[in-house]
């Protein structure tokens, strides 16, 4: 198996799985914001379902979020399009 199939398996419960390590997240964002402030672009390599997404669209101009997982992009535009 792949590992783009192998984590399009996993995307419908990834959100409950990173819950379990993703403690400093929040601060993670926070300082993501921070040290980003006014960039133009940013890139994300494998952004998963978007943990890191909207804090980099947040601070940057631009953001081009990529994975190899189908199913985790589609997740993640999801939540961004949910959140505005």
């Amino acid at each position: 198996m792949g590992d783009d199939r192998l984590w399009d398996r996993v995307a419908p419960r990834y959100d409950r799985i990173v819950r379990w390590f993703g403690k400093s997240y929040p601060e993670i964002r926070v300082m993501l914001g921070e040290d980003l402030a006014g960039c133009r672009r940013g890139l994300e390599i494998a952004a998963g379902i978007g943990q890191f997404t909207a804090a980099l669209a947040g601070a940057c101009d631009q953001v081009i979020a990529t994975d190899i997982s189908p199913a985790m992009i589609e997740l993640l535009t999801q939540r961004l399009t949910a959140d505005g």
